[in-house]
């Protein structure tokens, strides 16, 4: 199942008893961010996620190598969810 205008989640599989949660983006060089995640957009996510079993797995994916800023890494590591940072390369 995929979502758009999803409140933080994208896709959603179920698969085995389990449930992948997916966010994506796609953001360009061009935007204030520099083309990276940001805190916000993982703090969006947690809040999207909250709403899942913990069964869950919870993945967000960007568009590039490495296109997580450092208070997005940070936040992600630091939360009460697991969450995994890939790109799309890396899935």
């Amino acid at each position: 199942k995929t979502n758009q205008g999803d409140n933080g989640i994208d896709i959603i599989v179920s698969y085995k008893g389990y449930t992948f949660l997916v966010q994506c983006k796609n953001y360009d060089g061009d935007n204030t961010n520099r083309g990276n995640a940001i805190r916000g957009d993982i703090m969006k996510f947690e809040g999207a996620i909250s709403w899942y079993p913990q069964i869950s797995f919870r993945v967000f994916v960007v568009a590039k190598m490495g296109g997580y800023n450092e208070p997005a890494r940070s936040r992600a590591r630091g939360s009460p969810y697991k969450i995994l940072l890939t790109n799309y390369e890396n899935i």
